[in-house]
């Protein structure tokens, strides 16, 4: 092991291994000179430090990087924000001289949603704001056919990966989610529509349903405007080619799905995927946007499967990162009531008992208790801790059939 490890001579490499100080004093020399490098310190003395092309990864992190739309370069102190949906996570950042941005932190639960954006500088910059995907690591298949030809070694090859795959599928299948093969259904019942799609108003001041979407399916979302109360001019600049208000006012708050856009953006929307557009203009539905909607608030909502997750504002992007798993209850079944240990359900459970935490009391004794299943077998019990002193506890024991049916009498 040592001399796989360590470059250079090792003249004896059992010796470190013995029993006793003196080995072990030894192997802690060993492991720190032998393959030593010496330090450039001119070069550290002169700030030319070399970093890691992929840095440690001490927690979750979403990055990307901020470019012009026009040109793509990247643009270098742009703010960043970026919060969780649930709003349970908030922070700012900026880009540097490439256009990177980094989130370090971000331990939110698994299926959390990250809105991450940032702001243009001026009406005559528009940005586009791309975030890293996650890479994960290929599987790698570890062939049994080192010895055969090439030929031989393809054939093997794919007979394996077919047989990963299967295993794949069947562990799905039987201890993962459960795949289930309903028979195909058609829903002729017209769909329900909400009287209000957003929290944060009752009642629009005016608004456009899908019908009236639907009587123009090639047309400007934002020349339709016009029918509930809004200004729209084209301006004939590329970058900001429109001007959009509300009885004169300044530009409005555009929202898809409650999420905030830009009306450059806006205008790329089919109204064919549109279900309604709601137009905020008294301060009673405007007053709970803050300033952001001091000029009014259009409310955009998509279609069921038009989520606006799928369909982002170049400078406003949705991330679905890998989190967490929260904690889960063991489940243990109750039986407080005769008709609860009466109900007939078979009970099959293979793991019967879990319990995290055993205290014991003040002569040193604990006890647990714990439904037994309705299979007639022996169970085994595992009880795992550490001492105060950080002594590593475990014994495995065991409840017999006899013992079951004598406790049972």
């Amino acid at each position: 092991m040592l001399t796989s490890e360590l470059k250079g001579y090792i003249e004896d490499p059992a010796y470190y291994f013995r029993d006793g100080p003196q080995a072990s004093w030894a192997l802690d020399l060993l492991l720190m000179t032998q393959g030593w490098r010496r330090y450039d310190i001119p070069r550290l003395t002169q700030g030319k430090l070399s970093r890691p092309v992929i840095p440690l990864e001490a927690t979750p992190a979403i990055t990307g990087r901020v470019e012009n739309v026009i040109g793509e370069k990247p643009v270098k102190n742009i703010d960043v924000e970026i919060l969780s949906l649930k709003g349970g996570y908030y922070e700012s950042s900026q880009t540097d001289k490439d256009g990177h941005f980094a989130f370090y932190g971000c331990e939110e639960p698994d299926s959390t949603w990250f809105l991450v954006q940032t702001k243009h500088k001026s009406e005559k910059q528009r940005l586009n704001l791309l975030v890293d995907l996650v890479a994960y690591p290929a599987r790698t298949l570890l062939s049994p056919v080192a010895d055969k030809k090439e030929e031989e070694k393809k054939e093997y090859r794919e007979i394996f990966e077919k047989y990963v795959d299967k295993a794949e599928r069947k562990y799905i299948d039987e201890n993962g989610i459960r795949v289930v093969h309903i028979s195909e259904v058609t829903i002729t019942a017209d769909r329900k529509k909400p009287a209000n799609m957003s929290p944060l108003y009752f009642q629009a001041d005016n608004s456009l349903t899908a019908e009236d979407l639907e009587k123009y399916p090639d047309t400007n979302i934002l020349n339709l405007l016009g029918q509930v109360g809004v200004r729209v001019m084209y301006t004939g600049n590329l970058l900001m080619p429109y001007k959009v208000s509300i009885r004169g006012q300044g530009s409005p708050l555009f929202l898809v799905n409650n999420i905030p856009w830009e009306a450059v953006d806006v205008a790329v929307l089919p109204p064919s995927t549109i279900e309604r557009v709601d137009v905020l203009k008294t301060i009673v539905n405007t007053s709970m946007f803050g300033s952001a909607g001091a000029n009014g608030v259009i409310a955009i909502y998509l279609k069921s499967g038009k989520e606006s997750k799928e369909l982002s504002s170049f400078h406003i992007k949705t991330v679905l990162p890998l989190g967490y798993q929260e904690a889960a209850t063991f489940y243990s079944p109750k039986y407080e009531t005769a008709e609860a240990r009466g109900n007939g359900k078979p009970d099959l459970r293979t793991t019967i008992h879990w319990q995290p935490v055993v205290q014991t009391d003040s002569t040193g004794v604990a006890s647990f208790e714990f439904y037994t299943a309705d299979v007639d077998a022996s169970y085994t019990v595992v009880i795992e801790g550490l001492t105060d002193d950080g002594q590593i506890i475990r014994h495995e024991g065991g409840i017999s059939r006899k013992d079951r049916q004598a406790a049972s009498k």
